[in-house]
């Protein structure tokens, strides 16, 4: 090669640098919009439960709006994701992406509902994972000043929102509140998304005093979220009808329930897994599309090296030997990572099994018990509740008030709870006697330790007081 062909090639080589130059720094508005049409293509993928398209647009998207600080984008994106991770089972995932990603109200695609869905999940997790019941009702009324504003045309949403609101105020042990709410919404006109009305329903069922509303209301959110596939609140009403079907003594409808819930729990844990191992699938599959474009990267590198370089031909082959080297070593780790959460998700598959083998053995012993129960009730001709059925009523109809009670007084033992939950069901002090096989002075004792316990002076009338907590 002559001195004239070197001059020329090298001086072709500094024009192309040039124009990437150039390109790298006007880039910046097409990598905004990149960044926009990935998060257009994620939130798509997701509506169409494509795991893979949305895990792995919503990723780059996330990705590329850091970057150019696009705070919108950002946020969209760090929204869908907590979704599709929610949808997987891993709620605790979620939840600390939304902790950690700062609000911006979605403008730019309204229809995307990204904030809408930021306050109702925020809402969500407040309740389900930290028991903020104050937060919870915050983000709900947020969502409801949100749907206001940005879908006057579109009720669906405000009732979803207004439902989640009334659910927390039980959670909180405001009844009033939630009921004022509940009469709200069954007052308003359906519209074509009834979906909202399966938690309208149960809610009410939790709320009215009358059995057989109660069960009305039960059976009417059953079989309304089993149309609509929501199945957490089709369990809910199932344990709902359960519940009152162990006060009305009705032990064929409590076993069709019964069943009817443990079916609906397997399937929904099934669908939980499969959709948890599918995100880790797709996670892999990310990841090798990743390291195979650092790798792509890798070697136009060492191309533009080789061309710039081409006058030093003993130092780029040798830069080329590195380089291949390293490559065979990372390909190599990668092949051990895939086989290493290919045997993660086999062990997953298999522990998953054997929990959900082992529940439902457990769940099956309680039912079998408690139907032996209740038939030597009715076979003996008592008039009152047996121990068991009281206390499976205090569990179902009563846990919100277990909870609370256990929180502000960490040193009642179970015997105090348990006394306390009956206290708290109107059950009489012969009949609780009669229950737990004490005589009524130990019964008199057991109420003056707990007045004790609770630090109650000699005025207070112990009932009402835990009718208050």
């Amino acid at each position: 090669m002559t001195l004239r062909r070197v001059f020329h090639v090298l001086i072709a080589l500094l024009l192309l640098m040039g124009v990437v130059l150039a390109s790298q720094l006007t880039g910046c508005d097409a990598s905004a919009r990149l960044a926009r049409g990935r998060l257009e293509a994620g939130q798509a993928a997701f509506g169409n439960n494509d795991i893979y398209g949305a895990l792995t647009n919503l990723q780059q998207a996330r990705e590329m709006a850091q970057q150019t600080d696009d705070r919108e984008t950002y946020f969209e994106a760090t929204v869908y994701l907590s979704l599709l991770y929610d949808q997987a089972g891993q709620s605790e995932k979620g939840y600390q992406l939304l902790k950690e990603v700062d609000y911006v109200e979605a403008t730019t695609n309204p229809n995307a509902h990204s904030s809408q869905y930021y306050y109702r999940m925020m809402g969500i997790y407040s309740a389900t994972l930290t028991h903020q019941y104050d937060s919870a009702i915050y983000y709900a009324q947020q969502a409801i000043e949100l749907d206001k504003r940005l879908y006057p045309d579109n009720q669906a949403h405000v009732l979803i929102d207004m439902s989640n609101l009334a659910e927390s105020y039980i959670n909180k042990g405001d009844s009033a509140q939630a009921l004022q709410i509940v009469e709200q919404l069954k007052e308003k006109q359906p519209t074509k998304f009834k979906v909202y009305l399966c938690q309208v329903y149960y809610l009410y069922s939790l709320l009215t005093h009358n059995t057989d509303t109660a069960y009305h209301y039960a059976q009417l959110g059953q079989k309304l979220s089993a149309q609509y596939g929501s199945h957490d609140n089709e369990i809910a009403c199932l344990k709902r009808l359960c519940a009152l079907d162990s006060a009305r003594r009705d032990i064929d409808a409590y076993i069709a329930h019964h069943q009817a819930a443990d079916s609906c729990i397997q399937q929904l844990q099934g669908s939980a897994l499969t959709y948890k191992i599918g995100v880790l699938q797709e996670q892999n599959k990310l990841e090798r599309v990743e390291e195979k474009n650092r790798t792509g990267h890798i070697l136009g590198g060492m191309v533009i090296v080789m061309l710039v370089l081409a006058v030093a031909a003993l130092v780029t082959l040798l830069r080329m030997s590195r380089r291949n080297a390293r490559n065979k070593q990372q390909l190599a780790v990668a092949a051990v990572q895939r086989e290493k959460l290919e045997k993660e998700l086999l062990q997953l598959r298999m522990k998953k099994s054997e929990e959900q083998l082992q529940q439902a053995q457990k769940q099956n012993v309680s039912m079998t018990e408690m139907i032996t129960e209740m038939q030597h009730t009715l076979a003996s001709g008592e008039e009152e509740p047996s121990l068991l059925a009281l206390e499976t009523t205090l569990k179902s109809q009563h846990a919100d008030f277990l909870k609370r009670l256990e929180h502000r007084y960490p040193e009642l033992t179970d015997n105090d709870i348990r006394l306390a939950g009956f206290i708290r069901m109107g059950v009489k002090p012969k009949v609780m006697a009669m229950a737990l096989n004490i005589s009524m002075r130990s019964m008199n004792t057991a109420r003056y330790r707990l007045r004790k316990k609770l630090n109650l002076a000699s005025t207070d009338n112990l009932n009402d007081f835990i009718q208050s907590i």
